[in-house]
């Protein structure tokens, strides 16, 4: 394995292993969000019942004296200090915990809930023994007594202790709940935060893949355009003019319009190359290839370099082609390229064959060809620089 690929590889294993990073943080909050759910819902939940019942017993019992004491013979002094035995009962289950037919009561950590539920027991004790006492000196402790008062503020201050642990309690709720939703909130960012990873990834992915059909593309693009292409010259090759010449004289045929083809050599090029170097001889083919395409205006043109110092031109639906191959000739000349050694100028010429017809029935696009190869023939062995015409199978020198 290469270098590249196994960085390549590390690097698409990093987004996730980080994914599975945060999922792992997420199902530990997870789940100490629910053990911190069910902690609050058994503990808490049986502690604030508790610290209700405690206040609801021991007001209970208060009634129930005061009906007693008022001469109601269905109450008893057994049912009042059963009240308070039961406020007491759930007293202790606040402080060490217990279990009755309600549930089970987990006992308090919080040391000042603690020390106010202590202090709650201690007055349950005191009206306890109030409760004997108001209980044995029944006249005596009629309403406005000196034991009925103190009865009464005692009760007042166990109610008001009983309130501030329930409060305290229920304070002690809400913080432990808002640390609940915290956790809640950690895990709801950290399920975006993975959503938002993994989307991130995809786009990512989805990016690069996207960018890789595009380089597909274009490096396929350019391996046609090389393929189509002459590097020398940039003009279509010889592979094209092959396909193009098949295809032209195939709709030529079927349409029954005209198809022309045009030859160009360069005049005594073989000695251009001999007395001026290659570098200038490929100077001077591209120079003849650009000036031959600029006169070929028409997008359905083909200009191609159909090999050596020759060039073709295929002119679909072109009936008046000589104009065109004797602008070329003169464009040619025009450039004024020293050719010391040409027999036929001081400058860089070119010989050219033009054929033209509508193809018919049995014939084949080899026959265009060759019509024009045989009037680029004339016009070389004609003593070059002069374009040939082929008529009615006539060559006629231009």
């Amino acid at each position: 394995m290469t270098t590249d690929k196994l960085k390549r590889e590390q690097v698409s294993i990093k987004p996730f292993f980080l994914i599975a990073l945060i999922t792992v943080a997420a199902l530990v909050i997870i789940f100490i969000s629910f053990s911190q759910g069910y902690r609050m819902t058994a503990k808490h939940s049986g502690l604030i019942d508790a610290a209700m019942e405690i206040k609801l017993e021991a007001t209970f019992a208060h009634l129930w004296l005061e009906e007693l004491l008022s001469g109601d013979e269905y109450e008893s002094i057994e049912k009042v200090k059963g009240h308070l035995t039961t406020s007491a009962w759930y007293a202790h289950a606040m402080l060490d915990g217990g279990t009755n037919s309600e549930g089970t009561f987990i006992a308090l950590e919080d040391e000042a809930i603690r020390e106010v539920t202590t202090d709650v027991l201690a007055g349950l004790d005191i009206l306890m023994a109030l409760t004997n006492e108001r209980y044995n000196s029944f006249v005596s402790s009629r309403p406005g007594s000196e034991i009925d008062i103190k009865y009464d503020e005692t009760f007042k201050r166990f109610i008001e202790l009983a309130d501030i642990a329930e409060t305290l309690l229920k304070d002690l709720v809400a913080k432990e709940l808002t640390e609940f939703r915290k956790l809640h909130y950690l895990m709801a960012f950290l399920v975006v935060l993975i959503a938002f990873i993994i989307g991130y990834i995809s786009w990512k992915h989805e990016r690069q893949y996207v960018d890789y059909l595009q380089v597909l593309h274009d490096t396929q693009s350019k391996l046609e355009e090389l393929s189509n292409t002459d590097p020398l010259t940039g003009l279509f090759n010889r592979r094209v003019f092959d396909e193009s010449l098949d295809s032209e004289f195939s709709r030529a045929m079927r349409n029954a319009t005209p198809l022309a083809l045009i030859m160009v050599d360069v005049d005594y090029f073989k000695n251009y190359n001999d007395t001026y170097g290659h570098q200038k001889g490929d100077k001077c083919l591209k120079n003849v290839g650009k000036a031959i395409e600029h006169l070929c205006k028409r997008s359905l043109d083909v200009v191609t370099r159909y090999g050596g110092e020759e060039f073709a031109v295929i002119l679909p639906n072109s009936e008046n082609t000589l104009p065109l191959a004797k602008s070329m000739r003169e464009a040619i000349e025009v450039l004024g390229m020293p050719h010391s050694s040409s027999d036929s100028a001081s400058v860089v010429t070119i010989s050219i064959g033009v054929a033209e017809l509508v193809p018919t029935a049995g014939m084949k696009p080899r026959h265009l060809l060759g019509m024009a190869d045989r009037a680029l023939y004339k016009a070389k062995s004609n003593g070059r620089n002069q374009t040939v015409f082929v008529v009615d199978d006539e060559l006629i020198t231009a």
